[in-house]
Parts: C-alpha cells; structure tokens; sequence
C-alpha cells in the first residue's frame, strides 16, 4: 500500500533471526532498498551461527564493531552491489557517510579492528557456536531456578541474547540498577512484547557474549542462573559473583 525510502530490520532485542527473505521478495518487487541492522549479532553472522542476510536477498547490513563482534567502538556499513540500481544505492550511502555525516575517522582505533578481524576470520565460527550454546544454557538454567525466561517454547534464543521477566520480583529498572551496583551482574532493562511503557517495561536483557569471550562455557551458566536468582530476590552475592569471574581472566578466541 505504501514505497518507503526504505525497509529496516532491526531491534536491540535480538533472540531469533528476521524474516528477510519473504520481506526482501516485496522490496525487489517495488525497487525498494532493504537494510538489515545487524548491530547486536554481527560477530555471530561473521561467524556462521546466524542468518546471512545478503544470502537472503538484503541489499545492506550495517553493524557495531563491539558487541559480538568482540572489537573497539565502531560502525559498519556493508552493501551487495550486484546490481545496477544496488550499485547507485551504495553510491548514495559512501558520500552520505563521508563526507556527508562523519567528520573524523578515529584512526587510532584502527589497529584493535584489525586484530579483532583476524580473530574473527580464524577463531569466529567456534566463538559464535559457543556463544549461542551458553546463552541457551543460561536460559535452560534460569529456568531450572525458576525465572521466567522468554521465547521457552522456541528454545529460547538463537543468539547472544535473553529476556527475562522480572514482574514477580518487582520494577525492572530498579532490578538492573541493583544488581549491577549491589552485585556486579549487568543487565539492561528492556520492553517484552505487550509492554505499553517504554520508561516501565517489565523485562531484562541479558548479553553472553563477553562472558564466553573469557572462556565460560554451559558449565558456568548454572553457576551463573543462581547468583542471578539470588540477586533478583534481593540477597547480596557480590562476593560470590566476584569469585566466579575471577577464575576468567584470559581472552580466549584470540
């Protein structure tokens, strides 16, 4: 019924992969440019874990360079120019970037790219496999705990991420404050679907990826479901939680 400019897929809950395949038929049909936003999961489609958007017919990918992408803070912008018309689209995007909207390249930051890239190109499919495998770990384990883990009936997630629903433990925002500053556990707070208020959502947001990057594995997740279980009720298990990842210290993947 409408032709944007441009079809977005993209969300910072990212637990399965976008319809972009079926989406991307409509798009060719009406020459309108299809952008995946792979910021969340980029490491883990360099890695072959996940979808390949390009093989599912999205003519750009852009990404963050650190997240599971395991590199320093940057941003990527990827075209597939097999075409004429996808070509044109790129060339829009390159002056649009430079020198339409950056104004300094952080060259400095270029060196820990490069080592990142060369990790990812050797180490990349076994870090992303892990990656995945802990965090449905952690899902199973903080559901073994009785946390009410989203998406149970899917498996949970096929990414880095989790969400949780935190309702029966008390206001979300306050949870992720007090238990990164009471016991060191990050978290985000993050809207689940049938949320109505931004500012008030009812979920949490949990990330695996760094904690695989340090060489944690399915083991570990159980450890790890019940120092989170303790903590959404309230108890103080810093020293427990410092404990844990103090026996991970060496990057590995690299």
């Amino acid at each position: 019924q409408t032709s944007p400019n441009m079809v977005i897929l993209g969300k910072s809950l990212f637990l399965f992969p976008e319809p972009v395949k079926q989406i991307a038929e409509v798009c060719r049909a009406k020459n309108i440019p299809l952008l995946y936003d792979g910021a969340h999961v980029l490491g883990l489609i360099l890695g072959g874990q996940f979808q390949n958007p390009f093989e599912e017919g999205a003519h750009f990918i852009n990404g963050s360079t650190h997240k599971t992408f395991p590199g320093p803070q940057r941003g990527v912008i990827l075209g597939n120019m097999a075409s004429e018309q996808e070509m044109k689209w790129w060339t829009s995007v390159d002056r649009g970037v430079m020198p339409g909207s950056s104004s300094s390249h952080h060259l400095h930051t270029l060196p820990g790219m490069l080592i990142a890239i060369r990790e990812l190109a050797q180490f990349g499919r076994e870090y992303a496999a892990q990656t995945i495998t802990n965090a449905k770990a952690l899902g199973q384990a903080l559901t073994d705990e009785g946390v009410n883990v989203e998406a149970k009936e899917f498996g949970f997630t096929e990414s880095h991420q989790l969400a949780i629903k935190v309702t029966n433990f008390g206001i979300a925002k306050d949870i992720a404050r007090s238990l990164a500053d009471q016991n060191n556990i990050i978290t985000n707070y993050n809207m689940l679907p049938g949320d109505k208020d931004a500012k008030n959502p009812t979920g949490l947001r949990i990330g695996v990826q760094e904690m695989t990057r340090y060489g944690m594995k399915a083991g570990e997740m159980g450890e790890l479901a019940a120092l989170m279980k303790a903590g959404l009720q309230g108890k103080i298990v810093k020293d427990e939680v410092i404990k844990l990842r103090s026996r991970f210290t060496d990057v590995h993947f690299a």
